[in-house]
């Protein structure tokens, strides 16, 4: 009487023979051999795993395991985390704040791709209005001119990839809900900064960066205003003086 074949299955992970297979001890299973290929092949696209099968002391060799998108998704995690450390840097520059009293809206600049006409337009409109509110909310006075410091706003649209889930201005929680959309990983977002300058040097001192703020396709005037408001909420409350102190400049 011929005995079944005996097909053993052994486990590779990450390139590594395991001595104890992730489901167990390993299972000997009593196949036809015209059914061995087929389970390898069934190991393989189900584990994503490569397999070893063994029987009568003849070895099929290790299957090559792809290591293509791991490589990729480690890399992509250690750009966005070197990203986002180096742009959200704010104070760039040293100054002296405890003179700051007044500041002046200077510019909006949009750059990059191209925006809709009406798109452009509102971020301009948008960013005169609530970046000055949210300095003078911080006890800034506002001046057409000569202020003490001025503010630049910059929009640019550009094809990015692999955002960090804590860019977008509606949180980490949309981010993940939109995870199976083929735009996810590489698409067309928006970027803010936010710059302070001294009036006097002309000198950048404070920087606020924003990179994918939101997808393109997202333009709202909600999104903006929560974009803006987000870029100048870091930026310190003036420092008052005491009138009974005397001036030491």
């Amino acid at each position: 009487m011929r005995l079944p074949s005996i097909v053993w299955v052994q486990f590779y992970l990450w390139g590594s023979a395991s001595a104890s297979p992730p489901f167990g001890s390993a299972q000997a299973l009593s196949l036809p051999k015209r059914h061995r290929t087929r389970l390898a092949r069934r190991f393989k696209r189900s584990c994503g795993v490569r397999t070893r099968l063994r029987y009568h002391n003849k070895k099929i060799l290790p299957r090559t395991f792809n290591y293509t998108p791991i490589v990729l998704l480690v890399l992509s995690l250690v750009a966005t985390g070197c990203v986002s450390n180096k742009t959200d840097s704010e104070f760039v520059g040293t100054i002296t704040f405890s003179s700051l009293d007044t500041f002046s809206y200077k510019d909006t600049i949009v750059t990059g791709l191209d925006f809709r006409e009406f798109e452009e337009r509102q971020l301009q409109d948008l960013s005169g209005q609530i970046v000055p509110e949210a300095f003078s909310a911080k006890d800034f006075e506002r001046v057409e001119s000569g202020g003490d410091f001025f503010v630049v706003t910059k929009w640019e649209k550009a094809v990015s990839n692999y955002p960090d889930p804590f860019d977008h201005v509606d949180g980490a929680t949309e981010f993940f809900e939109r995870a199976d959309r083929p735009s996810h990983r590489f698409g067309s977002r928006i970027h803010l900064t936010v710059e302070v300058y001294e009036s006097s040097s002309g000198k950048l001192f404070w920087r606020k960066h924003l990179p994918n703020i939101f997808d393109s396709v997202q333009f709202t005037e909600e999104r903006v205003v929560a974009a803006l408001q987000r870029a100048a909420k870091n930026f310190p409350v003036r420092v008052p003086k005491d009138p009974n102190l005397p001036n030491i400049e």
